[in-house]
């Protein structure tokens, strides 16, 4: 059995981009991996950015 993947970390400090649900401010941008299968039966692998929300955003 393997071990995960080690993976660099890069740490830019910029402002973050607003949320996307509710244009608040956010904490930071995140980039992690996301894969899926398609129908080949082929791993896909990618990679997406979201933004992490203020606490005080994620209240309605």
């Amino acid at each position: 059995m393997r071990g995960p993947a080690l993976e660099e970390i890069h740490l830019r400090l910029d402002a973050s981009p607003p949320c996307t649900r509710c244009e608040g401010p956010t904490l930071l941008l995140a980039r992690f991996a996301h894969s899926w299968t398609n129908g080949n039966g082929q791993v896909v692998p990618r990679r997406r950015t979201r933004p992490v929300a203020t606490r005080r955003t994620l209240r309605p």
